[in-house]
């Protein structure tokens, strides 16, 4: 398994999981929605993984366009309102940080360039089933990937040793002095 990373460059969260308001009724809102940035948004794999989905708008009116994603420990990420569909095909395998596809704004539930991300146990859970909180997720995830990386060592300080003045001078390798 890969590194865990956002799905975005730069985080910038607008409407959040379970969020009760004007646009989401109870239970609450099912994703978490990233903006801050322009359609065409590089949107990255969170992981390893496997396309799992590639849904055009014709065929999620609400989402727009939604690519799905599985990574290694069976999580079901979903990408949705995409400016496009996704370039790559279901089945194609992917590694953290690739690119899946372009932020956009399409599906009758958009109202302006977001991704609206959502995580599952099961592809179809992405439209309708159980969600859990992605952000959160991933967030987690990478704290634990900070905390399991040893710290770095402290590099061992080493004297340098002068160049002899003549190249017919002999050093002696244990204690560095002159031998004559």
């Amino acid at each position: 398994m890969g590194n865990w990373i956002y799905p975005v460059k730069k985080v910038k969260l607008g409407s959040l999981f379970g969020a009760v308001d004007q646009w989401h009724k109870a239970p609450g809102h099912r994703g978490t929605d990233y903006n801050g940035f322009a359609i065409g948004e590089p949107l990255l794999a969170v992981n390893d993984g496997i396309i799992v989905l590639n849904r055009p708008l014709a065929q999620s009116k609400v989402l727009g366009n939604v690519v799905v994603l599985k990574t290694d420990n069976d999580h079901y990420f979903g990408y949705c309102h995409m400016n496009e569909p996704s370039p790559l095909k279901v089945g194609t395998v992917v590694k953290s940080g690739d690119v899946i596809g372009q932020a956009g704004n399409t599906g009758s539930a958009s109202f302006g360039c977001h991704l609206h991300f959502t995580l599952s146990t099961t592809v179809e859970g992405v439209f309708g089933g159980k969600v859990f909180n992605a952000h959160e997720y991933i967030k987690g995830q990478i704290a634990k990937q900070k905390a399991a990386k040893p710290a770095a060592a402290p590099a061992a300080h080493v004297a340098p040793v002068a160049a002899p003045a003549h190249a017919d001078v002999k050093v002696c390798p244990t204690c560095k002095q002159e031998i004559k």
